[in-house]
């Protein structure tokens, strides 16, 4: 993907409204490919064929009926659709190779990726600093034996945040948060990874046995998953039409 973006740039002006025009399709080529399934498969002939198309439309090449080429003669967007909700709650751990799970956290970080514990802002300069964080904590999530590897279970945050957070729930952790910070201060952080609070806030596993502990974990997890996939999807919708990303256009604020 970025290598097509790289070779199209011969074609982009250095400025004016064509190069704005120009980087507005390659925003859209970006998150597309994040986010349709073009290329699971077959992934360096499909690039080829839509880099082809996208260079047509930037070099203002004209079919032989003197009309001109556009975004549904790509095959990224003639043909394939974006991810449902769905799909995004099964996407991996971005760690590893998985274009969907990288995607998810790219889309995640968009608004900043604040720290839990500092506040401090993601960027090119903290982003070494930063780990790849279990959100609903791994050990708490294998007493009941569900998967915690997943894309929307992980938010880049920075390695001593990390370990004050230890195997405490998601209710416990923020309840610590609000001892030493304002309510206010900690939803802009947890909303600058695109988490949704309520969901997290469950929690309340003390005094069941284990059983129902599991029962209500998994269907509290579920519902977790399902909400920061209805975030990041319409995020990656509006970052998809050259969109500014905004915590209260996201959450209804």
């Amino acid at each position: 993907v970025l290598a097509v973006i790289a070779a199209l740039y011969a074609d982009v002006p250095d400025s004016g409204d064509k190069r704005g025009q120009d980087e507005l399709l390659l925003k859209k080529y970006l998150w597309h490919a994040f986010f349709t399934d073009r290329y699971e498969n077959a992934a360096a002939t499909r690039a080829y064929a839509d880099f082809n198309g996208l260079k047509r439309i930037i070099t203002g090449e004209t079919k032989s009926d003197g009309s001109r080429y556009t975004t549904n003669d790509v095959p990224i967007f003639a043909d394939h659709e974006f991810a449902e909700v769905e799909e995004i709650m099964t996407a991996e751990w971005p760690k590893g190779v998985t274009i969907r799970g990288r995607g998810v956290l790219a889309v995640a970080c968009r608004l900043g990726a604040l720290d839990f514990a500092t506040g401090e802002r993601l960027d090119a300069l903290t982003i070494n600093q930063r780990h790849y964080h279990h959100i609903y904590p791994d050990a708490l999530l294998k007493e009941a034996e569900i998967n915690s590897f997943l894309a929307l279970n992980c938010a880049i945050i920075a390695d001593t945040t990390n370990i004050s957070i230890g195997r405490k729930d998601p209710l416990q952790y923020l309840k610590d948060r609000y001892k030493w910070t304002t309510e206010v201060i900690v939803r802009e952080r947890l909303q600058s990874h695109l988490i949704p609070i309520h969901e997290l806030a469950n929690g309340g596993y003390e005094g069941l046995s284990d059983t129902e502990k599991s029962e209500k974990l998994k269907a509290d997890f579920d519902a977790f998953l399902r909400a920061r996939a209805e975030l990041i999807l319409k995020a990656a919708k509006h970052l998809a039409a050259g969109r500014q990303l905004s915590a209260g256009d996201l959450y209804g604020e």
